[in-house]
């Protein structure tokens, strides 16, 4: 009787293990690529408490006539979920340098001052970089300045297949003296309480 019940729990034991491995690597791949729904998704992932981030960078009106790529993904697994929301633009003269000076502007105010994007020159395009905080989340614009073209980015957690072009999939770390700490390094959307705390601002 003791061995058969000792069978039991082994088997059972197996069973859950086996079942939570299953749990864990399930994954359930969210594609959506219909510029027609572009502020629906953005404004759905400026209220998804789990992004690291309010997107403002990317632009609220589009002509659909002048993107060129536009993709948003999302991987929910059991403990985290991973997101990747990226838009190619091909404007006019004219739409291109309202639109780079609208980027050079996007701010948040807090009580310790102000955060803007970061200015890289350093890489093959100009960027601005708004996130790089050190656990795989990125956002920034890339400036192809000779063909009126913007490529605006946020990846989080987010290591799969995607359509955008590799030449546009940066990550860059900011340099120390502009990090927000030395581990998280820096999110213009958060700041740091009393207490040292990082809080996004909503």
């Amino acid at each position: 009787m003791k061995k058969i019940f000792k069978i039991i729990i082994i088997v059972g034991c197996i069973l859950l293990v086996a079942l939570l491995v299953f749990l864990i690597s399930r994954k359930k791949v969210i594609v959506k690529d219909d510029i027609e729904n572009y502020n629906k998704y953005l404004e759905e992932l400026q209220f998804d408490t789990d992004v690291h981030s309010k997107l403002f960078i990317f632009p609220e009106k589009i002509n659909k006539d002048e993107v060129e790529g536009f993709e948003y993904l999302k991987v929910n697994s059991m403990f985290n979920s991973s997101y990747m929301f990226y838009l190619v633009v091909k404007y006019n003269e004219k739409e291109y340098f309202e639109e780079e000076n609208r980027i050079k502007s996007v701010n948040r105010i807090f009580r310790g001052g102000i955060k803007y994007p970061i200015y890289v020159d350093k890489l093959e395009y100009p960027t601005y970089v708004t996130i790089s905080d050190g656990h795989d989340t990125y956002e920034y614009v890339l400036l192809d300045k000779e063909n009126n073209k913007i490529v605006y980015v946020f990846k989080q957690l987010y290591f799969y297949e995607n359509k955008l072009n590799k030449e546009y999939l940066v990550e860059y770390q900011v340099p120390r003296n502009k990090r927000d700490n030395k581990k998280m390094g820096y999110n213009m959307y958060y700041y740091y309480d009393e207490n040292g705390n990082s809080k996004l601002d909503y």
